[in-house]
Parts: structure tokens; C-alpha cells; sequence
């Protein structure tokens, strides 16, 4: 796949779009709610959610976010406050605070990609639970070429599959896709497999 074709379908899943080929994602609790860019520091966590961050996960995303950006909006309700996405908003926390000159190219103002969902968390509890459920069920609906295209990007820009634990410095393709796309690594290599099998027969 040439780079051109990589960077346009990468764009296309940034906007929460996929490729014309595929059916597009099914958002039934925000038809209305497109992508907004919201400042970070106004973003909140929900008082409820208890959830722990796996930091492995976290470190995952925030070397990833600085090659191709945040792929899976956050979701917010209409106070901004964290409906999902808490490793994602917590990588992008990190990112502000350690690499500033990287966030602010990624992020001009300091504004991240959000989805405002018309609810409240505090007086909606069941919707936003809802938003949080369906939106990790969506997160699981990426397909083989979308996986396959962002792992090229990585390798690109140094990402490697290593076997084992990773050397100090190297940067682990297929833990830095399960983070992104919320999948298990048998299926992110069998992903992977599948696509490189049909470039190769194209060949």
C-alpha cells in the first residue's frame, strides 16, 4: 500500500470514518454528536468511575499518539466530563505535560478530539454507561486493512515486532496495537497475517 493511500485511510479513521468498502460504525446514542475539539484541561473524570489505568497500556498509546495522532475520539458528555477513554485521555495528559512541543503539533490550543454526547453523566447514569459499553464495542469493529494501514505507519516510524520483552528503547508494534484498537494480540496478528498474505498474492 503506498504511503499516499496509507496517510488518506489514516485520516478517514481520525474523522471516524472507514474506508468506502466497509459498512460505517453504528453510533445509535449520538447520531447528532460529531467530532468536537475540546481543550484538555477542561475535561473531568466521572466521580464513579473506579476503573484502575493499566500503565503499560497508557505508555502503549502515548508513543503511538505521537506518530499518528488520537484514531478513537474520547467521549464526553455535555459538561465534559469522561464518558470513555479514560487510558487514551490519560496518555494525552501525559503527552501535554512531558513532550509539550509534540502536543502542541498535534494539538494546536491544546484541543483533543472529543464526541459531546447531550446526556449528563451525574444525572444520566445508565446512559453513560451506555456510551462507555458501545463505544468499546465499536472500538472492536476495526477491520484488518484499518489495523493493517496504522501498522504500517508505526513500522515507519520505528515501531518494531519484537518477540519477548523489548529491548530499552524499542518500541513494540503489536502491545502498541492492541492498545489502539482495544484488540487481543491473537487477533491483531492474525489481522496483520491476513493482510500481508493478500499484498503478497497481489504481488
Amino acid at each position: 500500500m503506498s504511503t499516499k493511500n496509507s496517510s488518506d485511510a489514516l485520516s478517514r479513521i481520525r474523522r471516524g470514518r472507514r474506508p468506502s468498502s466497509v459498512e460505517p460504525r453504528v453510533d445509535p446514542l449520538s447520531p447528532h454528536a460529531p467530532i468536537q475539539m475540546v481543550p484538555i484541561n477542561k475535561i473531568t473524570d466521572r466521580s464513579r468511575d473506579t476503573r484502575p489505568i493499566n500503565l503499560d497500556h497508557v505508555a502503549q498509546l502515548v508513543e503511538s499518539i505521537k506518530v499518528i495522532g488520537l484514531i478513537t475520539p474520547l467521549a464526553v458528555d455535555r459538561e465534559l466530563t469522561l464518558l470513555a477513554g479514560a487510558h487514551r485521555l490519560e496518555a494525552l495528559k501525559r503527552i501535554a505535560k512531558e513532550d509539550v512541543v509534540s502536543f502542541e503539533r498535534l494539538f494546536p490550543e491544546r484541543k483533543v478530539p472529543a464526541r459531546v454526547m447531550e446526556i449528563s453523566a451525574d444525572t444520566d447514569q445508565l446512559l453513560a454507561l451506555r456510551v462507555e459499553v458501545e463505544e468499546n464495542e465499536k472500538r472492536r469493529d476495526y477491520t484488518s486493512t484499518e489495523v493493517f494501514e496504522v501498522a504500517q505507519t508505526l513500522e515507519a516510524a520505528g515501531f518494531t515486532r519484537t518477540r519477548g520483552r523489548p529491548n530499552v528503547g524499542e518500541k513494540p508494534l503489536i502491545p502498541a496495537l492492541e492498545a489502539i484498537f482495544g484488540k487481543s494480540k491473537a487477533t491483531i496478528k492474525r489481522y496483520l497475517a491476513q493482510e500481508e498474505k493478500q499484498e503478497t498474492e497481489k504481488q
